[in-house]
């Protein structure tokens, strides 16, 4: 493998261990990791910004399904949520859920989590919420995302939260209109700030876009 892929590992590996102080060689093992599973030449900014039939999609400030009905508060003048990505509707092997926990995988949760690092930095949140399932720890039906995605997902959210030292919410939906669904919950715990499950597209079109000032434009380019 080239220097290229190199460069990338480790920037992923400083980008993680940066953010959420991570320990127990984490770093390493995802380093090694994706050593192992990167086959493609592409590059992964290629693959992370497309849109399907390559137009830009106009639904990130709009309701989706599942948790992600409360995205509309990820954009101004809320900025009350924020989106994770779990999965990608572009045809592949993350079509409709990451299936591991590639170089692609990685990027996504690196860059959902700085979203909401910046967010948190802003003191306006006392908590962190997010979707909570007894077997699977990140909850979430829509995306068939595989266990060491999930498992990644959680870990660094619990990672950041304790960062800023807010509480984290597992947050177990049980029904409409009562503690665990998202758009009940939204509109009454303004100190909160809740985490949904995203496709890839829908995520990158808003952290990509200029008028996010916690997306890209505030942070470190991917180079």
């Amino acid at each position: 493998m080239g220097a290229h892929y190199e460069n990338h590992i480790g920037y992923y590996a400083k980008s993680l261990q940066k953010l959420f102080g991570i320990s127990k060689n984490v770093d390493h093992a995802i380093a090694t990791f994706v050593r192992i599973t990167m086959t493609t030449s592409r590059k992964a900014e290629a693959v992370v910004t497309q849109v399907s039939n390559g137009k830009s999609l106009a639904h990130r400030c709009q309701p989706g399904d599942g948790n992600a009905s409360i995205r509309p508060f990820q954009c101004t003048p809320h900025w009350r949520a924020a989106g994770v990505p779990t999965g990608a509707y572009e045809r592949g092997p993350h079509h409709m859920g990451y299936s591991t926990l590639d170089e692609r995988a990685i990027r996504a949760v690196v860059d959902s989590i700085a979203q909401i690092d910046r967010l948190l930095e802003t003191g306006r949140f006392t908590a962190l919420a997010f979707s909570w399932n007894d077997v699977t720890k990140l909850g979430g039906h829509i995306f068939n995302t595989a266990q060491v995605v999930r498992d990644c997902i959680v870990d660094q959210l619990q990672n950041v939260a304790a960062k800023h030292d807010v509480a984290l919410i597992r947050s177990r939906y049980t029904g409409k209109e009562v503690v665990g669904d998202f758009n009940y919950m939204i509109i009454r715990q303004p100190e909160v700030l809740f985490v949904f499950n995203d496709n890839e597209e829908e995520f990158y079109a808003h952290y990509n876009d200029a008028d996010n000032p916690y997306g890209l434009g505030s942070g470190e380019k991917w180079q």
